[in-house]
């Protein structure tokens, strides 16, 4: 009977580390598809955090592809001070680069 449980908890324990990595991988594959490098433990690092890693990884890609230079920690921080508005990729993307106007200024 214990080895059943040690068995039972070692299929739990596996499954859940599964079902981790295939959540934090769509993510970081989107991102590495698109050009865009962003490594896996900050992504894991968002969905810890809370953060909505898909919103902030699609605005980050977006970012990526009109050719701006930005961290993707910029683009959580812009994220993180307006998080009480309800933001789609478009107009977190749109604040990201209205920040990156004041900071050349």
């Amino acid at each position: 009977m214990t080895e059943f449980l040690i068995g039972l908890a070692i299929g739990a324990a596996g499954t859940l580390v599964l079902i981790t990595w295939l959540v934090i991988n769509r993510s970081w594959r989107h991102a590495r598809f698109a050009g865009a490098r962003i490594p896996w433990p900050v992504i894991l690092g968002m969905r810890l955090r809370g953060t909505p890693a898909t919103l902030i990884v699609d605005a980050y890609v977006s970012l990526i592809k009109r050719g701006r230079t930005v961290a993707v920690g910029l683009v959580e921080a812009v994220y993180l001070a307006h998080h009480e508005r309800r933001l789609d990729s478009g107009a977190l993307v749109a604040l990201v680069e209205h920040q990156l106007g004041k900071d050349a200024a």
